[in-house]
């Protein structure tokens, strides 16, 4: 994958559209619905424009899939900043990525769409994901280590995937007080799912 990073402001601005234009029609049309030619025109660019920034439409795409992924991350590291205990880190994060999905709902369409467009980049998502996420938890003395680390890691990312999805599927999500789902959320990673009696 290859993208070029203009550096003056004029081709920012330009580099800007055609990442906004993209993403609007990737979510609309889909990746193999939406052509090179098509992201030109509604951007409003010559066609060596577009591949003096972008090698292709499949690295475009790649590119705003690897986007979300940098911004989730710096959402939910900016938001657990002030914490030590894993459990506050586990619930300022999960809220952080709620919130983040429920205003750009778009990351659902273009990350999970990348399974189709590039199945090997989609699992390297999740992977890279699980792994820094698996690495966090080994630092921390109130984690059960007796527990898979990087199994862990996947169903958590599972279960703010799910509840995220169950948000955006409500009429008005961002009207949704998303503290609730989070502390509900916790009640399972504190107690687990079986009740005592069982």
């Amino acid at each position: 994958m290859s993208t070029h990073q203009p550096e003056r402001v004029d081709g920012i601005t330009t580099y800007n559209r055609i990442i906004k234009t993209a993403k609007s029609l990737f979510s609309k049309k889909g990746f193999h619905a939406t052509s090179t030619n098509e992201i030109i025109l509604k951007a409003k660019i010559a066609t060596g424009t577009f591949y003096q920034y972008f090698d292709s439409k499949r690295d475009l795409y790649n590119y705003l899939v690897k986007d979300y992924r940098t911004r989730i991350f710096k959402t939910i590291k900016e938001s657990i900043t002030n914490y030590t205990k894993r459990e506050d880190i586990e619930y300022y994060g999960i809220k952080a990525y709620l919130d983040f999905v429920i205003k750009d709902r778009l990351a659902y369409k273009i990350i999970w769409e990348s399974l189709f467009v590039d199945e090997e980049f989609f699992f390297n998502y999740y992977v890279t994901f699980a792994r820094k996420y698996a690495q966090q938890l080994a630092l921390f003395s109130d984690v059960n280590q007796n527990i898979d680390l990087e199994v862990m890691s996947f169903v958590l990312i599972g279960i703010s995937n799910f509840v995220g999805i169950e948000l955006l599927s409500k009429k008005n999500p961002l009207e949704i007080d998303t503290n609730f789902y989070v502390e509900e959320i916790l009640k399972i990673l504190r107690k687990g799912i079986f009740s005592e009696s069982h």
